[in-house]
């Protein structure tokens, strides 16, 4: 993640492109196809129904990856592929203790 200085910088330039203030990273998933065991298959099919793993990745203003999570199957609901992450659990160390 960004160190402070970085962190108001990368601010500045999502407000001068969104408006919003204090957004340090942008947050999405995809679902990445794999070959199932044959135990727990149905752990693996995501809502679209194919096999996969959940991908979760925060990326700066630059799309410059700056976490990445992957390792629940594709049932899991975004929430709780988060709710799980290294970057949710160490939110506190990981993101800035002022505004930025």
């Amino acid at each position: 993640m960004p160190s402070e200085n970085e962190a108001k910088d990368i601010a500045e330039v999502f407000e001068q492109v969104t408006n919003i203030p204090q957004i340090i990273g942008a947050i999405n998933g995809s679902h990445i196809s794999i070959t199932v065991p044959e135990e727990g298959h149905a752990d693996f099919v995501n809502r679209k129904r194919f096999c996969s793993l959940v991908l979760q990745a925060i990326v700066d203003h630059q799309c410059v990856f700056r976490d990445i999570s992957c390792k629940l199957p594709g049932s899991c609901h975004d929430a709780d592929v988060l709710r799980v992450s290294y970057f949710f659990k160490n939110i506190d160390s990981m993101t800035p203790k002022e505004r930025v």
